[in-house]
């Protein structure tokens, strides 16, 4: 499996992760090229039903 680069957003913060799972800036972030779009789901009210 190929590693990605990702963001989470924690405490209202954002965190941009390279393909290593380090973190790095939003500018270089934006920079990975990736050839696949992305989906961005909300789970925060999947959390909630326990």
């Amino acid at each position: 499996m190929k590693n990605r680069k990702s963001l989470e957003i924690k405490d209202y913060k954002t965190i941009y992760k390279d393909q290593t799972g380090e973190i790095v800036d939003r500018k270089t972030w934006l920079e990975i090229s990736e050839d696949e779009s992305y989906i961005i789901r909300d789970i925060s009210n999947q959390r909630k039903k326990g």
